[in-house]
């Protein structure tokens, strides 16, 4: 799809995909930041509010740069899942507005340039080796033939040539495919089906993203809640232990100090254990 096509397309499905409380070409990730198309731009929104007088605010930075410079750091957490690509320079300006909730404050925007997805990369052509054909036998020299000598007339001897083998045609080199020729991209127009299906693609990332951030809070509740409950029943056990360990003692101390008093007193039978119990402390 061209660029000229994916900005009309998510024009389109950002159009179908609002709140009653937001402007009609907002996509909210959440209520104080969002994002729509316009003009062949992403456009990348965080909301402020303003200061207790109504003054314009920054938030934790110092001027509205800084604010600026925090939405392209995030620009790659902005636009993951959404399958698209942006050029990261970006033009930026600031304005009075309102966020989801309809508080009044202002709305940092920059603007990326949206991109053609990269073309894939061709694979490098394989190079084939092509053998050197066979080098021709050297020539034989002529042989003499011996001839029967005739009284008359005597023959001179034959030159026989042995005919040298013909080399065998070396095969023709096998030459890279050429590279298809790039298709095209003219102007295109979005039908209702591909800026439908864009905008399922959209909301699914979104709704995916929030679901797997619940998912983690409600594991993380899980986690700490179980770790107090546990502590909870540790302590409990261990004030238990400590209070029976006392109450051991305490009645140890009280009945030595009773036959410790009964010896004093006379009776000998008592005096047998002299030794106070030793504390549990």
């Amino acid at each position: 799809m061209s660029r000229r096509a994916l900005a009309l397309t998510l024009l389109i499905a950002t159009s179908a995909a609002t709140l009653a409380q937001a402007e009609p070409r907002r996509i909210y990730k959440s209520p104080d930041r969002w994002l729509f198309v316009e003009g062949g731009d992403l456009a990348v929104a965080r909301f402020i509010a303003a200061g207790p007088q109504g003054e314009q605010s920054f938030a934790e930075v110092t001027d509205a740069q800084g604010v600026f410079d925090g939405i392209k750091a995030r620009l790659g957490e902005t636009t993951e899942g959404l399958g698209i690509f942006v050029d990261p320079a970006a033009s930026c300006s600031d304005s009075p507005s309102t966020n989801l909730t309809g508080a009044q404050g202002w709305a940092y925007v920059c603007r990326f340039k949206l991109l053609e997805a990269p073309a894939p990369v061709p694979a490098p052509a394989m190079a084939v080796a092509v053998a050197a054909p066979t080098a021709a036998p050297p020539e034989i020299p002529p042989v003499s033939l011996p001839v029967t000598p005739v009284p008359a007339k005597v023959a001179r001897p034959v030159a026989v040539n042995v005919a040298a083998p013909v080399p065998a045609k070396a095969p023709a080199p096998l030459l890279p495919a050429p590279a298809p020729a790039a298709i095209a991209s003219g102007p295109a127009v979005a039908t209702d089906t591909e800026a439908d299906q864009l905008n399922g693609q959209v909301r699914a990332a979104l709704d995916a993203a929030e679901a797997r951030d619940r998912q983690k809070q409600a594991d993380y509740e899980a986690a700490k809640q179980k770790a107090a409950d546990d502590f909870a029943k540790q302590m409990a056990a261990h004030e238990a232990s400590v209070k029976a360990g006392k109450a051991e003692y305490e009645a140890s101390m009280l009945a030595w100090r009773n036959r410790v008093a009964a010896c004093k007193a006379g009776d000998t039978s008592q005096c047998a254990e002299p030794v106070a119990p030793a504390s549990t402390k």
